[in-house]
């Protein structure tokens, strides 16, 4: 099927904080900017009505990087962040040093999170220019078994997992995943042959709480078996959230795209491979796009502000 994980979106009600963090912390670069005047047909940006925009930020192309989706929605001025999300992973010496003058801690792997509460894990490991250092995601969920209970399973790392075997789960409906690693309290997935891991943690310390500020895990597959998805999923435990729904950028490619939610109200986006990686050429503007728009809206609330608005 040729899964390829894309990205994960976050909610921010502080756009220009969040990116300064991801681009002078983090060592991202803005990969392209774009702004809507419309609210998303898939809830790309959430539940919210009216303007809004999305900033794409990762360490090398989206073709070939897991990346950040940040969305900002104009007027929300604050999300909540919930139980839902774990953590970012990021292995890169270069990153460890820009991030350890932030954080004050001697070690070798430091966590720090952003001003949105989301958490990176940064180990400190020599610089591959043959990996992404962006390498996991972590989510939090309420029943690892019911999560993975089929998935392929390596023998070797996987031995607490084959009394599994007999439980209904849900990841296992995407062919090409494969847990790497499990405890039973948390499991590692490989999708294809991709080196980006996404773990699943079974929350037990704490309540299940879905947050506002939560937003979604994207994956590419042909565009030819997305409505051999949609059937697959709509027999399944979670939920599909929008049928098969085509995606209008201005000036760019139309996408089409599944939304589905796990049992856990995990979003996943399934987007058609072949409109999105035109989508997703990296825009050399875009870092100039972003600037401009903190810009413009910073004029228009000072003009707000000098009306009394």
């Amino acid at each position: 099927m040729e899964l390829q994980p894309l990205h994960y979106v976050i909610r921010t009600a502080d756009r220009a904080k969040t990116v300064e963090f991801y681009t002078k912390t983090l060592g991202m670069k803005i990969l392209r900017h774009e702004e809507f005047s419309d609210p998303c047909k898939a809830m790309c940006n959430g539940p919210f009505d009216g303007k809004w925009s999305k900033t794409m930020l990762g360490y090398g192309p989206e073709e070939a990087h897991f990346v950040i989706e940040v969305v900002y929605n104009y007027g929300v001025t604050k999300y909540d962040l919930g139980s839902f999300f774990g953590a970012f992973t990021i292995k890169s010496h270069d990153v460890f040093e820009s991030a350890r003058d932030k954080s004050r801690v001697d070690s070798e792997f430091i966590c720090i999170r952003d001003c949105n509460g989301y958490l990176f894990c940064i180990f400190n490991t020599p610089n591959d220019n043959n990996k992404d250092p962006f390498c996991k995601l972590a989510l939090n969920v309420r029943n690892l078994k019911r999560s993975v209970g089929k998935l392929k399973m390596n023998s070797i790392t996987c031995n607490h997992m084959i009394s599994w075997e007999n439980f209904k789960d849900y990841y296992s409906n995407f062919d090409e995943a494969k847990v790497v690693y499990a405890s039973p309290t948390s499991a590692s997935i490989h999708f294809n042959e991709s080196d980006f891991e996404l773990e699943l943690v079974e929350l037990r310390d704490q309540p299940f709480l879905s947050g506002s500020g939560c937003g979604r895990i994207a994956f590419a597959v042909p565009s030819d078996l997305l409505l051999h998805l949609q059937e697959k999923f709509s027999s399944t435990e979670g939920k599909i959230l929008n049928n098969i729904t085509s995606l209008e950028t201005p000036g760019k490619a139309t996408v089409e795209v599944l939304i589905l939610a796990d049992p856990d109200g995990h979003e996943i986006c399934l987007v058609g491979r072949e409109g999105f990686m035109q989508l997703c050429v990296m825009d050399p503007k875009g870092a100039e796009l972003f600037n401009t728009a903190i810009q413009e809206e910073r004029e228009l609330r000072l003009i707000a502000e000098s009306f009394g608005g």
